[in-house]
Parts: C-alpha cells; sequence; structure tokens
C-alpha cells in the first residue's frame, strides 16, 4: 500500500509542479472587454466560453494542447479563431442594442 502511494505521488508531483501559470493581474491585448479589466474578472467569462463552447483554451489562444498553460501565449492574436471568437462578442453586443431599441408590439398585462 506505502508503495502505492509513493509512485502516486511522484507521478503526481512533477505534473502539479510544472505549471505554475495564474491568471494575469492585468491581462494583454483586451480588445472587446474593458481595457481595466482583471484577470479575476476575465477568468469567468473564458470559463464560462469554454464551458458554453466545449472546447479548451488552445481553440482561440496560442498554446499546444495538453503543454501547461504557462507555456501559452495567449495576447497573440496568431490563432484565427481569436478574431472570429472576437467579432462574434461584438455582433452579439450590437444584436443586444439593436433589440433594446425595438418597441414592443403588444401592451403588457
Amino acid at each position: 500500500m506505502l508503495s502505492i502511494l509513493s509512485a502516486t505521488a511522484l507521478f503526481t508531483l512533477p505534473a502539479c509542479a510544472q505549471d505554475k501559470w495564474t491568471w494575469p493581474e492585468k491581462p494583454k491585448n483586451l480588445q472587446v472587454f474593458p481595457k481595466d479589466w482583471s484577470g479575476t474578472r476575465l477568468r469567468p467569462v473564458m470559463v464560462g466560453f469554454t464551458r458554453a463552447l466545449g472546447v479548451r483554451c488552445s481553440y482561440c489562444h496560442q498554446g499546444e494542447e495538453g503543454k501547461p498553460l504557462s507555456t501559452y501565449d495567449f495576447a497573440s492574436d496568431e490563432n484565427p479563431n481569436k478574431s472570429r471568437a472576437r467579432q462574434m462578442y461584438k455582433m452579439l453586443g450590437d444584436i443586444t442594442d439593436h433589440l433594446k431599441k425595438i418597441q414592443p408590439s403588444a401592451t403588457s398585462r
């Protein structure tokens, strides 16, 4: 039993130690979100996107799946999916603004 626990510890420690990535205090290259957003504010939005779309960070960001997040270049615009995501987010804002201007067609009861 002790040997199993020792082996488990040996194999899990390097995996945990290799990726010391944390959300940046001040994210770089924000274009559709307010530039003063902190990493704490950005985190739930990015987590929400990945969960809603069923994708991982590498879908939009420059990085290799399976590699530690500390090796990713999140500020890079190299991945074309990042540009598409920005365009879709702007389009969502445009639609929301347009819907606010439409007058209700019936009276509410």
